[in-house]
């Protein structure tokens, strides 16, 4: 059983995705990870996170929007 609190671990939650935890944080988060469904569940979206993005980056901009887009562009470049 972790002594971790479930507010830790979510602090703890990026560190532990980049691999920047030291050797006893990493444990105890694993352990609560382990033993805490819902923080477990939070690292799965945490996760899913990347994936999420890369969707939304290759949907598509209607012709419409991209028109605005750069026509509010132009006029800021342009001063």
């Amino acid at each position: 059983m972790s002594n971790l609190t479930c507010e830790r671990c979510s602090q703890l939650l990026p560190d532990y995705l980049d691999g920047t935890l030291s050797s006893s944080d990493k444990l105890a988060f694993a352990a609560h990870i382990e033993s805490c469904p819902r923080c477990r569940e939070g690292l799965a979206r945490y996760r899913a996170i990347p994936a999420v993005i890369r969707s939304v980056i290759d949907a598509p901009m209607p012709a419409d929007v991209r028109a605005r887009l750069r026509w509010i562009l132009g006029r800021r470049g342009g001063g």
